[in-house]
């Protein structure tokens, strides 16, 4: 008897037990690991990170957002915002957060004060209970409705890019699913902060961890949860599928253990569908990611791992 475990989805990625080290779990194509970005926070301090925010109130003056158990609260009398110090030209967003129910909270790309009318942000615009994809960029706002807000936290992904010599193309994900694709010109398109907006004093939006790419740090690493193949069961191959472009590389290495307890030393896997070497009951698999071009990154989209019955 035989069998394989395949790890593809963003839930499978983020088990329990996982290590990541300058690495990233994102939802992209419904679930993989890249490097983590240079910008990125998961607001595990008990103050905004001045080095990488700015705030301050939408009616004039500073305000101080509060941070609890690692989640970010934007909410304030006469409205709040937080904002990147740095600026970015066409890019990935991937925040986890929760929008509450109020009017006029965003989270997206967006001009310094919204001036000019270019952003490209998830809204719950005037707080009828529906969340937004509004996109514009001193033309005309486009905006679709995404149905009603959803419930607790979620997964937001939104994709900035070229799509020719004259216009942009955005693309709205929730929780790993495409929501919506709208075009604008690219005409003063640049530039643009990550904002975190809430005009309502009586419903928070809660940010629970965010990051722009590209860039991307130059090297990071990887490690699953345990994996028991179960009794009598050993595991004996390790497959991937991966995206490697030019100037990164891709390390796959994997232990074994036959009781969870003691564990032999981490083995490269040099091709996929390669033996492990020893076989045990209990496997970790490991991904060194890395790379000399910040704007690219390895993404490894799915891992399988076969086993076998042993005699």
């Amino acid at each position: 008897m035989s069998g394989s475990v395949t790890q593809e989805t963003f839930g499978d990625f983020s088990q329990t037990g996982v290590v990541l080290t300058n690495a990233h779990v994102s939802d992209i194509g419904g679930g993989a690991v890249t490097l983590a970005a240079v910008f990125a926070d998961d607001f595990s301090g008990s103050s905004l990170d001045a080095t990488q925010w700015s705030s301050g109130n939408w009616s004039g003056g500073g305000y101080t957002p509060v941070i609890s158990g690692s989640v970010l609260t934007v909410q304030t009398t006469g409205g709040g915002w937080v904002r990147s110090l740095n600026t970015f030209t066409h890019g990935v967003i991937e925040t986890i957060a929760q929008f509450g129910t109020g009017a006029w909270q965003h989270i997206g790309f967006a001009s310094d004060g919204f001036v000019g009318n270019r952003y490209f942000i998830f809204s719950t615009y005037t707080g009828d209970g529906n969340l937004y994809a509004r996109v514009n960029n001193n033309v005309s706002e486009q905006r679709v409705s995404l149905g009603a807000i959803p419930t607790g936290m979620h997964r937001y992904r939104i994709e900035w890019s070229a799509l020719d010599a004259s216009n942009d193309q955005v693309r709205f994900y929730v929780d790993g699913v495409q929501q919506v694709t709208l075009n604008v010109t690219n005409v003063g398109a640049a530039n643009l902060y990550l904002y975190f907006s809430n005009a309502t004093a009586t419903s928070a939006l809660l940010v629970d961890a965010a990051q722009v790419t590209p860039p991307y740090l130059t090297g990071g690493s990887y490690t699953s949860s345990v994996l028991d193949a179960g009794v009598g069961n050993a595991w004996q191959t390790v497959s991937w599928n991966a995206g490697t472009p030019v100037n990164i590389s891709l390390t796959v290495q994997a232990r074994t253990s036959l009781d969870g307890v003691t564990w032999s030393s981490w083995n490269n896997v040099l091709a996929s569908g390669s033996a492990v070497n020893p076989v045990g009951r209990y496997i970790q698999y490991g991904l060194l990611l890395a790379t000399t071009d910040s704007q690219t990154t390895p993404q490894v989209n799915s891992v399988t791992l076969g086993w076998q019955q042993q005699p």
